[in-house]
């Protein structure tokens, strides 16, 4: 997998911050390999600048963009200097605030509105960031809070956090309303199909989407035919596309394992049932509907457990990420050790510690780097090897992010406090 990521605009707009945010959410909070680049125009403020990341799962042989997969348009020029330059179903996200298309699958945000309005007009590039991480695949809205905090001043960050939420918000809306060219187009042919096999019963299901309680109906095939917006969040899906006429419950392996063949089957044979003793996070409620002896849909109800359960299974999930850190981070196997999605697993933690997964990993890592220093028998470069990471690496400059000191000079500190020359 390889993601080509461009962003566009004019020196002064933050392009380049948001593409180095980006790059180091996608580096830190998974296993990739990530390049970010750079350039500008003659003028640094107010000239042409481009900004570059690469994304991919394997060695990076060469880090420029040529097609975008992800195209970022702050500004017209930025648009129309690079707009033809990406591949074909890329995402294009432009701030329709300053930026003209006639591209009808471009998705807009009038990000520079959105600032100004909050009285900020230098957070553009966070409400661009915001928006373009619900667009992006393998990212999740915590990794890229947890930089943000990471790389601002309180204040600052608060007022960049602000921006990121709103632009995140926003699309997450767009989205959901199914604005987005087509999409509404692709909800209403494929629901079509199942119009007719719901019969004479009128069921609003619109009325759900107004509820907190995460909600799915299936087809007593398993099909699902309708998601609400709150279970779109539980699942960490884009739009209801993701879902309708695709996602399969009664065929979903995760389920049939976390609540057994036997109740899965109980639910798609019209049973009305309730599944609250599950390792699961999410306790299970179904709901058939009958015309005369047909089953016509099922609904399911999802409920949160209490965070009581949430901290106990954060406590869980740190135990798990301690005794597996000299391994290379993975989102998924972590929150698979508490039965959640990586979805729900990264809001449940952040809630309970604040902190974000990889940011408790990082944490576990450095303390396990600087225990290896104090070995005064190590070199420096063994300290980190015997942790499993290049000491020139990405770990040295997170190790000074962290301790606000060079691993030379934690380690002089500590022989000076021990009284050693």
């Amino acid at each position: 997998m390889r993601i080509n990521v461009r962003f566009s605009g004019a020196g002064g707009q933050g392009v380049i911050l948001a593409s180095v945010l980006l790059a180091k959410a996608y580096g830190l909070g998974e296993n990739f390999n990530i390049s970010q680049t750079q350039s500008y125009g003659p003028e640094a403020r107010g000239g042409a600048c481009k900004a570059e990341v690469v994304i991919s799962d394997e060695n990076i042989d060469y880090i420029k963009v040529e097609k975008a997969d992800a195209f970022v348009a702050f500004n017209q020029m930025g648009y129309d200097k690079y707009c033809k330059q990406v591949n074909k179903n890329a995402i294009v996200l432009i701030n329709s605030t300053l930026v003209e298309t006639g591209d009808e699958n471009a998705y807009r945000i009038p990000a520079t509105e959105i600032a100004e309005e909050m009285g900020k007009p230098l957070v553009v590039n966070m409400v661009m960031l915001g928006a373009l991480t619900k667009l992006m695949p393998k990212i999740f809205f915590p990794t890229v809070e947890s930089e943000i905090q990471d790389n601002f001043t309180t204040s600052i960050a608060d007022a960049n956090l602000e921006a990121y939420g709103k632009g995140y918000n926003y699309m997450a809306e767009q989205l959901l309303k199914g604005t987005e060219p087509d999409d509404q187009n692709d909800i209403e042919k494929m629901y079509a199909p199942f119009k007719d096999l719901l019969g004479k019963r009128d069921i609003n299901f619109q009325v759900y989407d107004l509820l907190p309680i995460p909600i799915e109906v299936f087809m007593p095939d398993g099909t699902c035919i309708f998601a609400n917006r709150a279970m779109l969040e539980l699942s960490g899906a884009a739009n209801p596309n993701a879902l309708i006429g695709k996602y399969n419950l009664k065929n979903d392996p995760a389920y049939i394992e976390i609540y057994g063949q036997e109740a899965v089957d109980r639910v798609f044979q019209g049973e009305a049932c309730s599944f609250s003793d599950s390792p699961a996070s999410t306790d299970l409620y179904s709901l058939p509907v009958w015309d005369g002896d047909s089953i016509i849909c099922i609904i399911v109800f999802f409920t949160v457990k209490n965070m009581y359960k949430g901290k106990a299974d954060i406590s869980k999930a740190q135990a798990y990420i301690r005794h597996n850190w000299r391994d290379d981070f993975d989102l998924n196997k972590a929150a698979q050790s508490v039965n959640l999605s990586s979805r729900h697993f990264q809001r449940i933690f952040k809630e309970v510690t604040g902190d974000t997964p990889v940011g408790y990993y990082h944490n576990v890592k450095i303390d396990k780097i600087k225990e290896k220093l104090l070995d005064n028998s190590l070199s420096i470069e063994q300290a980190f090897a015997a942790c499993g990471v290049d000491h020139r690496g990405a770990y040295h400059k997170l190790f000074k992010e962290k301790t606000m000191t060079s691993p030379s000079e934690f380690r002089k500190g500590n022989k000076k406090n021990n009284g050693e020359q």
